[in-house]
């Protein structure tokens, strides 16, 4: 039995002699790093391949093009808490806030020191806690 031939023959893969395809790797590519990259929301990431086809003048051919767009997930948003007042001679001061809440001491892990809510340590405090053993 004598296979049929196909009637539409359409390859991405000879299409404008391979860019087609070569793009769409590309753009696959850059789709599977933005899945990885933990600083990436988790959204919805999407390939676009619109392919145009358009009769000639004379209308024996047809011109076909091709775009590929992929649409990647942005990064996810950077948030910070900053501290903002005014100092004691009227000017304006805004600095981060390092402890979780302002107001709130904490202890910094490296030296030990009690530390304000934006990471100075406290000015009349010996500087370390010293641990009770018993």
């Amino acid at each position: 039995m004598k296979q049929q031939q196909q009637a539409i023959e359409f390859d991405f893969n000879v299409l404008s002699e391979g860019a087609v395809a070569e793009t769409i790797a590309r753009e696959l590519k850059k789709i599977a790093e933005n899945l990885v990259d933990p600083n990436v929301k988790n959204s919805t990431r999407k390939l676009n391949v619109a392919v145009g086809f358009k009769l000639t003048d004379d209308a024996k051919a047809v011109s076909v093009s091709a775009q590929v767009k992929s649409t990647l997930a942005p990064d996810e948003d950077k948030v910070d808490t900053f501290l903002i007042g005014r100092n004691g001679m009227g000017d304006v001061e805004m600095r981060p806030l390092r402890s979780s809440a302002p107001g709130q001491l904490m202890i910094d892990p490296e030296s030990g020191q009690m530390l304000d809510d934006d990471g100075e340590p406290l000015p009349a405090s010996t500087g370390k806690i010293e641990y009770i053993k018993k």
